[in-house]
């Protein structure tokens, strides 16, 4: 198909050159290309100044004076360690990378290995391949294995400072996996109640309770909060817990999990799936129980009699 452009002039037409389709749909398709092309150019120019000017201030803490003769690393550990100190950083700040502050600082890179070196040495910071490097202040929890039979450790710490955080609470009874948990027959409604456990301001546990309604009648989520799980089952419902059954299982946390528990991407953990029994073997509770594997220790406590 030809298109022709004409001009009428006095009656008459007179023709120009022929051109075809094709010719017009490519000289459109190539200048929207091109235009493209430089909105995206522009875009990404834009991005970039932006995380320039981040990435600047994310190194305002660092300070590197090289017209004294202490060792550049020692003053980047420093710095880093007066941060800590001053609570310009706080634990699970990511840390710049080895190439940002070279950028910024125009040093070696090994002088950057060296100083995250030994703030990792004084348990200051952790470094996690394909993630990043973290500030890292978190004490390790120690919890007696034997306290697991008597639901003891999950509740009950000894330490000063002790927070629970309710995360969620609802009626439910759409999952199977929790049907057969919580040994139900036939699917039946159930309550779940999800929260948090801080230990000195760090946390330290993510628990998921799951309890069946037709046990716990009229619950509300103040039980939940005023209550830890013994006292629940016992003195708010007058159940008697006379058995407890535990699992343990090493995972990897979920990036809904990474973001309760505070803590960096696939980060270790311990799960404990604890089934709860009355006096006649019925199941009344179901907890899931998540410890942060790199702040947590098990200790099994134990008394040896030595004959002569």
């Amino acid at each position: 198909m030809l298109w022709y452009f004409a001009v009428v002039r006095r009656g008459y037409s007179s023709f120009y050159h022929p051109i075809s389709w094709s010719i017009i749909k490519s000289f459109l398709l190539h200048t929207y290309i091109h235009a493209l092309l430089l909105y995206h150019f522009m875009f990404l120019g834009t991005i970039w100044l932006q995380i320039k000017k981040r990435m600047c201030h994310a190194l305002n803490y660092i300070q590197i004076d090289k017209t004294i003769k202490k060792a550049y690393y020692l003053q980047i550990r420093d710095s880093i360690k007066h941060a800590i100190q001053q609570g310009v950083l706080s634990d699970m700040d990511r840390l710049p990378t080895e190439h940002e502050i070279c950028e910024v600082f125009g040093i070696s890179d090994i002088v950057v290995k060296n100083a995250y070196k030994l703030l990792v040495q004084e348990g200051l910071v952790t470094r996690i391949q394909g993630s990043g490097t973290y500030v890292s202040t978190r004490k390790v929890f120690r919890f007696p294995l034997k306290g697991f039979s008597t639901l003891s450790s999950f509740e009950s710490f000894n330490y000063q400072s002790k927070e629970k955080r309710i995360i969620l609470f609802e009626e439910t009874q759409g999952d199977e996996n929790i049907h057969f948990a919580l040994e139900q027959k036939e699917p039946a409604p159930y309550y779940i109640a999800k929260y948090i456990i801080l230990v000195e301001n760090a946390e330290v546990l993510l628990q998921t309770l799951y309890l069946p309604k037709a046990l716990y009648k009229g619950l509300v989520i103040d039980d939940i909060m005023d209550n830890n799980l013994p006292k629940l089952i016992e003195r708010r419902y007058g159940y008697t817990m006379h058995r407890v059954k535990s699992g343990f299982h090493p995972v990897n946390l979920s990036p809904s999990e990474v973001l309760l528990m505070n803590t960096y991407k696939n980060a270790a953990a311990h799960r404990v799936k604890t089934s709860i029994y009355d006096v006649k073997d019925t199941l009344i509770a179901y907890l899931d129980t998540l410890f942060l594997g790199e702040y947590t220790q098990f200790e099994v406590v134990s008394a040896w009699k030595i004959f002569f």
